[in-house]
């Protein structure tokens, strides 16, 4: 049985490579290190050059507020979007206008990053042992 599935799965893998398109995002100045997508095709990156990169059309807006390397990047509804890194930061991004604020700050590196359904709330992993739960609504409570 699983053999029969995966027999039909690679073949078709054909057909779902010739359905996409093939692209290439290029300008981080060091490694990438994480990325998200939106519904209407934008992406983030985050990078351990401090940036975190905002996609459109493959051109990218760089947004500049960390002090260390950027490990992870989410959406947050359809303008804004929240990063977090080794600086122990998380940001919040109005991605119209490019402007960064701290929505708080863990005591270790920040790794990974989830939105509520509603976008208010961020929960946060950190190496400093907690999961911090962000109301984006009101930068800086925990």
């Amino acid at each position: 049985m699983l053999r029969a599935a995966l027999i039909a799965g690679l073949s078709l893998a054909p057909l779902l490579a010739a359905a996409g398109e093939f692209f290439t995002l290029e300008g981080h100045g060091g490694p990438v290190k994480s990325s998200a997508v939106s519904p209407d095709g934008a992406i983030l990156t985050a990078s351990f050059d401090n940036s975190v990169g905002f996609w459109r059309e493959g051109a990218p807006i760089w947004l500049e507020a960390h002090e260390a390397a950027v490990n992870t990047v989410i959406f947050v509804g359809p303008d804004r979007a929240v990063s977090a890194g080794d600086d122990f930061a998380l940001v919040l991004w109005d991605l119209e206008s490019g402007h960064g604020q701290q929505l708080g700050t863990h005591d270790g590196k920040v790794m990974a990053l989830a939105v509520a359904p509603d976008g208010r709330t961020i929960a946060s992993a950190s190496w400093d042992g907690s999961i911090g739960l962000w109301d984006t609504e009101n930068p800086e409570s925990k």
